[in-house]
């Protein structure tokens, strides 16, 4: 886990499926930054390695992680715990980006 960001909200970087990715809860100010619509629950991403798998499937800052394996993500914590649950190599993610899902 990363340290607090008064920026960011809470940071946590996950070594589940989505290894190499750091995710955050979404504050009011990142809301307004990104343009994330009010009825946008997730964890925003606030670093990806390039290295990883998911950093060179796409996966960029500002995503926002809506689903792990079919299971809603409603926070950073919630995303972290989904993606060290999963049994397997690959997850399916379900992302908000730039106003679309």
């Amino acid at each position: 886990m990363t340290a607090d960001d008064d920026s960011v909200g809470s940071e946590n970087k996950d070594e589940g499926v989505l290894n190499g990715v750091t995710v955050g809860d979404i504050t009011s100010d990142i809301r307004d930054q990104l343009e994330i619509p009010a009825e946008i629950k997730g964890a925003v991403i606030t670093d990806v390695d390039p290295g990883q798998r998911f950093g060179e499937a796409g996966l960029a800052k500002g995503d926002v992680i809506l689903d792990l394996d079919r299971r809603p993500v409603h926070n950073a914590d919630e995303a972290v715990k989904l993606s060290a649950g999963y049994q397997g190599p690959q997850g399916l993610v379900r992302l908000f980006r730039s106003g679309s899902v």
